[in-house]
């Protein structure tokens, strides 16, 4: 029975694959080894520069002389062999034999990688042509967020393919930023013998039941080409497009290839064919300034805010009385004082009094229910005075109230032992200890030496009113009173104490950025939704050059204002989000200054030729590179010979120009004097797809 797939891929997906190998190969191998020889292994083969997985090795069974299994993404492999011993090996790199001590081990392989120098690019060795399938170089265009594998010739010798074979070929494109690896559109070239074995076992359905199918190529006499005296078969991979997330990372692509008859796998390689990307958007040249906000609509309104005064007043009472005497010069400049506060809330406009309370405290000299009662009179007494004297109006929705307490003897000694008097205060808590009727603790007071120094000097202290007002504010607060209330809030780390309309006051008053991003940042941590501040945030960080692609995500979209819009478009274009922004671009309103930006996201998204004239407008560099991205190549280049010659990115493009123009000895000569100009642009070369390929001549 034939087991027909080596490659098994997520369709769905095309982001991720295993490849897998027959599943008879091991019985092939040891069917005829003793079965005590027979050990599983398992390990990892890494590089020994950096320690990075390497995909693809093929673990050789020494003694059956045959391929055990080939390691996969992340390097690792199980397998099993006839002895003791295996080989890994993989093109590019040093083969390495592997003797195994004990099966139980996880055996950590460590390869060396093999290039030759030309030049300052680094390819790989040649292969012998006639015994090995040949892929032509080629190259991975950008457009947008796809990466273009334009058609690819690949060569293979008569020498040796025959009809009872087939050829796997699987184009895998690598990202070295993550390391991930994206397998594509496999190509399959079958014998006509091993087609038809294959048929005949599927039930003539290998349409329905081999899930390689789709990407088989019969071999007839229509693709033998003869070629330096040797005949081989011209195969064409046609073109083909894959999704990436950062087009701007630096990706190669290679062929895996595995070559089969019916029972093994007998010949495994891999080609890299492609390094860097074509991508002359990548020196496209803007720099846009961050939008302000300045749709009205979205400003917040001033927002009724609850506020509350509180204070003291010393109130002079007769011995044994509850009237207020108004006649004492002290009690008509506390209430004056307290009429004034009341007065400035009642007759502004903006301002509504919602209650008003008193808290009177007796001293504790006396009886206790003496001391109450007489104290809640004189409360009533005075709220009733201080309450008739205002209008009706307020009266009537004003909330009034008051309470009182009696002070204790504890607190008269908690007095004297702050002014030193440690004796006497020590000699009332032991009267308080033994007692615990307050009455009590007033008679034994009586009898103390000093009582009368507590009489004239202590007990007034603890005669006092507080009052507290409630009130609403519906007016604007001045930048001073608004900057007040939030030192406030930072000092006690509650930003909710001031409304979005303060807030946005103080960040649009404030100058220093250091200080306004943290206004807008506690802004927006008191108030997640607060449209203003987030775009005023994302226009400062835009403007520092710190653009930050997640801060208006949530507020963007087709009802936000253009300038919360344009600000995340900018956002996400230092991202590379191109698809985002191209999307989230629709939503900005057309005018003269939206026409650039929306043509600079449409042509870094792949729409190169519905923009590139709207961009090539905004500089001489921005126009050559616009007409690369759209192969006007011949243009280019004469662009190109106007540029500043005292500029290293103007030789760069003069070199990319005449090079695809098939200049190539003057394409070498700009290019290295760009190289002198800026020795920065040869590290830069070597990812683009462009140049690295003139590098090779």
């Amino acid at each position: 029975m034939l087991y027909p797939n080596i490659f098994v891929r997520k369709a769905t997906t095309g982001r991720s694959a295993l490849w897998l190998l027959l599943p008879f190969v091991l019985l092939f191998c040891v069917c005829s080894a003793n079965a005590q020889e027979i050990q599983r292994v398992r390990g990892k083969v890494v590089s020994n520069v950096d320690g990075s997985p390497v995909f693809g090795a093929t673990i050789y069974d020494l003694k059956s002389k045959s391929i055990a299994t080939q390691t996969s993404e992340d390097g690792t492999f199980v397998a099993s062999i006839v002895g003791n011993t295996f080989r890994v090996q993989l093109i590019g790199w040093e083969s390495t034999t592997v003797r195994v001590k004990s099966a139980k081990d996880t055996i950590l392989v460590k390869l060396a990688p093999v290039y030759e120098q030309i030049g300052t690019a680094v390819v790989q060795a040649e292969r012998p042509k006639r015994d090995s399938v040949t892929v032509e170089p080629t190259y991975l265009e950008v457009h947008g967020h796809y990466l273009r594998i334009p058609p690819t010739v690949i060569r293979i010798p008569n020498e040796l393919f025959n009809s009872n074979n087939r050829l796997v070929m699987q184009p895998v494109v690598s990202s070295e930023a993550n390391r991930e690896h994206i397998y594509i559109r496999p190509m399959v070239f079958d014998g006509q013998e091993y087609n038809s074995t294959q048929r005949r076992m599927y039930d003539f359905d290998l349409e329905t039941l081999d899930p390689l199918a789709p990407y088989i190529t019969i071999r007839d006499d229509s693709l033998m080409r003869k070629e330096n005296r040797n005949k081989n078969n011209i195969l064409v991979y046609e073109e083909d497009s894959i999704w990436v997330a950062d087009p701007k990372d630096y990706f190669t692509c290679d062929f895996y290839l595995s070559l089969e008859d019916y029972v093994k796998v007998v010949k495994t390689d891999s080609q890299q064919v492609a390094q860097g990307t074509v991508d002359p958007l990548r020196f496209l040249e803007f720099d846009f300034d961050a939008a302000k906000l300045t749709d009205s609509r979205f400003y917040p309104a001033p927002e009724t805010q609850p506020r509350a005064t509180k204070g003291n007043m010393n109130l002079f009472f007769a011995i044994g009385k509850s009237d207020l005497d108004l006649m004492n010069e002290q009690n008509r400049r506390e209430i004056d004082k307290l009429n004034a506060q009341l007065d400035s809330i009642i007759h502004h406009r903006n301002v509504t009094l919602q209650s008003f309370s008193i808290e009177g405290t007796a001293s504790p000299d006396g009886t206790y229910a003496k001391n109450q009662k007489l104290a809640d009179a004189r409360m009533r007494n005075t709220l009733n005075y201080i309450v008739g004297r205002l209008d009706s109006e307020t009266r009537q929705d004003l909330e009034v109230h008051s309470n009182v307490r009696v002070a204790t003897w504890q607190e008269v000694a908690d007095l004297l032992r702050e002014d030193g008097l440690t004796d006497q205060a020590s000699a009332i808590e032991r009267i308080v200890a033994r007692y615990k009727d307050q009455d009590t603790q007033s008679r034994e007071m009586r009898k103390l030496d000093f009582y009368k120094m507590l009489l004239d000097d202590y007990l007034p202290r603890l005669r006092q009113v507080e009052y507290t007002m409630n009130y609403t504010i519906r007016r604007k607060l001045t930048y001073d009173e608004i900057k007040e209330l939030y030192a406030e809030a930072v000092a006690t780390n509650d930003f909710g104490n001031l409304s979005r309309f303060e807030y946005f006051t103080l960040f649009r008053g404030e100058e220093n950025d250091s200080i306004r991003e943290q206004q807008l940042r506690h802004a927006l941590q008191a108030y997640p939704k607060f449209t203003v501040a987030a775009c005023d945030l994302a226009e400062l960080l835009i403007n520092d050059d710190r653009p930050d692609s997640e801060l208006l995500a949530d507020f963007a979209g087709k009802d936000a204002p253009a300038a919360v819009n344009v600000n995340h478009v900018i956002a996400l274009l230092d991202k590379h989000e191109y698809w985002t922004a191209d999307s989230l671009a629709n939503f900005i309103p057309q005018s003269e200054e939206t026409l650039i930006i929306k043509s600079v996201v449409g042509m870094l998204n792949g729409h190169e030729e519905e923009n590139y004239q709207v961009v090539a407008t905004t500089s001489p560099l921005n126009r050559v590179v616009c007409l690369l991205a759209v192969k006007h190549n011949k243009e280019a280049e004469e662009a190109a010979r106007l540029l500043p010659t005292d500029q290293a990115l103007s030789h760069y493009l003069l070199a990319t120009c005449l090079w695809r123009n098939g200049i190539v000895d003057e394409a070498q000569k700009e290019l290295q004097e760009a190289f002198r100009l800026d020795p920065s642009l040869e590290e830069k070369a070597k990812l683009d797809g462009d140049v690295n390929r003139l590098l090779l001549k």
